[in-house]
């Protein structure tokens, strides 16, 4: 018997006439705090708080899409194809993760399984769904759960036997953020606009970085590195001032150096940033990656 496919974006939409609203299933925490293996950069990104402030940093025509249309949160693991290559292309990373919003699962599922170029894998009473780009599948109403490797295992370890690698409190933080970015012990990362030498980036522990909107609607960014130790936080703390006062002078802006001291410091290993005005350049890379990404979800 012939299978009968439709494009995906079809099937959800015909969902949304008979579906009723569900909600993430994750009661313990948040989805995103069982991502996060060593080296692995977690990106969680508010596509709810997106969507109704219209901020800019995604296509708008992708919000409008049947799926984005029903996400509250993504939440992607990056992981880097290639330790040894820095900085790495967007591109270069596998990726895995969730979308959590109104996905009702029989529905949802179904929808994925009738979908051309997918087919139906059963793993241990569950199903996902493959098309040799990508796996998907709704295991509870309210989160689909996609990956590039091995959709199982993520379903494993972040659901069936969850264990919690982000700790509470700067999973809080994330989660109150627009955008929140957690590696643990960074072995490469994407340029995100900071000239770090791969010889500095092996000595952060770990980096936590949120983005969010100010009150004039531009994009700020806070975030914790922890080092090695006080001598590579004193390092890095300097390269990051630095490179901020070379990219006000050339933008032309006002440099205005005591209001520089309030947003890097160090104490001990920690190294803070607060408040510090996106650039132009940053923005840029920020919202070309996460298109990127959400457009491969998306197909």
């Amino acid at each position: 018997m012939r299978k009968l496919t439709l494009p995906l974006s079809l099937f959800i939409v015909l969902l949304s006439l008979v579906s009723c609203a569900h909600k993430s299933p994750i009661k313990e925490g948040y989805y995103f705090q069982a991502l996060g293996e060593e080296g692995d950069i977690v990106v969680t990104f508010d596509v709810e708080r997106a969507r109704e402030e219209r901020l800019g940093l995604v296509d708008e025509s992708l919000f409008s899409s049947p799926i984005l249309s029903r996400t509250d949160r993504a939440s992607i693991a990056l992981t880097p194809n290639d330790v040894d290559k820095y900085p790495l292309d967007v591109g270069e990373f596998s990726f895995k993760g969730a979308l959590e919003g109104d996905f009702p699962r029989v529905l949802v599922n179904t929808a994925i399984r009738y979908t051309k170029g997918f087919e139906s894998v059963g793993d241990g009473g569950i199903y996902y769904y493959e098309n040799g780009r990508i796996e998907s599948g709704v295991p509870k109403s309210g989160i689909l759960l996609f990956s590039q490797d091995d959709w199982y295992d993520l379903y494993e370890t972040t659901i069936k036997k969850r264990r919690l690698l982000i700790p509470d409190d700067i999973a809080s933080e994330m989660a109150s953020s627009l955008i929140a970015l957690y590696v643990d012990k960074p072995k490469t990362l994407m340029d995100l606009g900071f000239e770090i030498t791969k010889t500095v980036l092996d000595k952060v522990e770990r980096s936590v970085l949120l983005i969010n909107k100010a009150d004039d609607d531009s994009l700020v960014l806070s975030g914790t590195l922890i080092m090695e130790d006080e001598g590579n936080a004193r390092t890095m703390n300097t390269i990051l001032r630095n490179q901020l006062i070379q990219s006000i002078k050339r933008s032309g802006e006002r440099l205005d150096v005591s209001a520089l001291s309030h947003i890097f410091n160090y104490e001990g290993n920690v190294v803070k940033i607060d408040r510090m005005s996106v650039t132009k350049e940053m923005e840029e890379r920020i919202s070309s990656s996460l298109s990127l990404y959400m457009e491969g979800l998306l197909g």
